[in-house]
């Protein structure tokens, strides 16, 4: 196999790429749920606030765990992306599931959002790098 251009880095496997992108969505979720609740809680927001920070908090966790998994494997990004967001999605599916008794009739704006942010990393990280390769010096007569 002919490779024609420098390695620039250490590629991760694939479940190892995987994993690590799922902590980082599920540890933003906690992390900005938390938050969300302590502000609402305090009275610092009103309960309006609530919708739009699930909203922010479900968009940047799956588009910040697909960009992590996809910059960690190096390549087939397109498909680590979709798998990024299949897992994110499946854990919240069952965790919700399990919280609220088998009742998950919300979970089509849950996937779109998470379809959303895992597909903006895709079209974000997916695109090809054009080389900047050497430019003509403009001769002077």
């Amino acid at each position: 196999m002919v490779v024609n251009r420098r390695p620039t880095g250490t590629a991760k496997s694939m479940p190892y790429g995987l994993l690590l992108g799922w902590l980082m969505s599920a540890g933003i979720t906690v992390v900005a749920c938390g938050g969300l609740a302590w502000l609402i809680l305090s009275g610092k927001t009103g309960w309006e606030a609530m919708g739009y920070g699930a909203i922010v908090t479900l968009l940047g966790a799956s588009y910040m765990g697909a960009a992590m998994a996809c910059r960690m494997i190096m390549h087939r990004k397109l498909l680590v992306c979709i798998l990024s967001g299949v897992i994110y999605l499946c854990s919240l599916v069952a965790i919700t599931a399990l919280l609220f008794g088998g009742n998950i009739e919300g979970a089509w704006l849950t996937a779109l959002l998470v379809a959303g942010g895992s597909g903006t990393a895709a079209l974000v990280h997916c695109a090809e790098k054009r080389d900047k390769g050497r430019r003509r010096k403009k001769r002077r007569l």
